[in-house]
């Protein structure tokens, strides 16, 4: 059975309506990717690493995640911490702002119990983390993070990374850099935006990324630049995959990660560069029409039967 990892931090999410209401979710980038990974390839294995606490939210999250099918078995259990808080607020074009509780959040200790329990993925086909599972982390941490995958990647592992850049999360520029460059050069999928790396490296565009990498040759680079075509560059081929502009957005909460989720599941499933992106940007436009980070199971209709029924080759 094909099984992938996400790593990271999932929190307690607070979306607040614009009549100041608040309802009680749980999200985050990798957390949120994991879902519709399983959504989408429901007939694999998917398991989610991170810390969180042995209180109720923490219950909350670990039994959400389970009613979705995630392996919470690699959701490690810090007894003196709890689980990060973010609140989120919407404006009418469907843009977000977030306030985030988190400095003192379990999943800020992950690899020290990932060491101390021992966890191993040698079972893995692939993992996938991002820019915002490695700033939660001190430096000591994510060394560790990073030593884990090289070993994973040495035993079979597929590494996929997104650097979800969050200026807010490290310490400065310099050190956003720095692990991100070290987070790509061990990853064999990578997901690099113009809006990042322009904030990250001040690249104005799709070829300079290209450039960029070619010292690291990653096995897939799936490049994005709002509604342009995506370029996804592979040994075999170089592809510009047109998508299609959603105007009735409500919600732009997680349609990059249900893109990551929606591209890696398909390749999984052995589909083509084009038919992944093509897939992956319907999923993320599905998502941005409704609220929240996970949208609703039943949301997700017909048009999607026949590639969630399917089989890898």
């Amino acid at each position: 059975m094909y099984h992938s990892v996400f790593i990271g931090e999932v929190m307690v999410e607070l979306p607040m309506t614009e009549s100041n209401n608040v309802t009680l979710n749980v999200a985050g980038d990798t957390f949120n990717s994991a879902i519709y990974f399983k959504r989408v390839f429901n007939e694999s294995q998917v398991s989610y690493l991170t810390a969180i606490g042995t209180d109720k939210f923490s219950q909350r999250i670990s039994h959400f995640a389970e009613g979705e099918g995630i392996d919470s078995s690699l959701m490690l259990k810090h007894r003196n911490r709890l689980p990060g808080l973010y609140a989120i607020e919407t404006d009418s074009q469907g843009e977000r702002s977030f306030h985030y509780w988190r400095d003192r959040s379990a999943a800020k200790d992950l690899m020290n119990l990932a060491f101390n329990h021992g966890v191993t993925l040698d079972n893995a086909d692939l993992i996938y983390f991002t820019g915002i599972t490695l700033a939660v982390l001190c430096a000591a941490q994510r060394q560790m993070l990073l030593d884990f995958l090289e070993e994973s990647k040495a035993k079979g592992a597929t590494i996929a990374f997104d650097p979800n850049y969050r200026p807010m999360l490290w310490e400065g520029l310099e050190d956003a850099v720095y692990w991100t460059q070290k987070a790509y050069s061990l990853s064999d999928i990578v997901f690099p935006g113009v809006e990042d790396h322009a904030a990250l490296f001040g690249h104005a565009s799709i070829p300079e990324i290209v450039d960029f990498f070619s010292s690291m040759s990653p096995l897939e680079m799936i490049l994005k630049d709002g509604v342009k075509p995506v370029r996804v560059v592979t040994p075999f081929e170089d592809t510009f995959v047109p998508i299609v502009p959603i105007t009735d957005v409500v919600d732009t909460t997680s349609a990059g990660d249900g893109f990551t989720a929606g591209y890696l599941a398909c390749r999984a499933k052995k589909m083509s560069v084009t038919h992944a992106v093509e897939f992956a940007a319907k999923l993320a436009g599905t998502i941005i029409r409704h609220p929240g980070a996970i949208i609703p199971r039943q949301v997700m209709d017909s048009d999607y039967v026949d590639l969630l029924s399917s089989s890898v080759d």
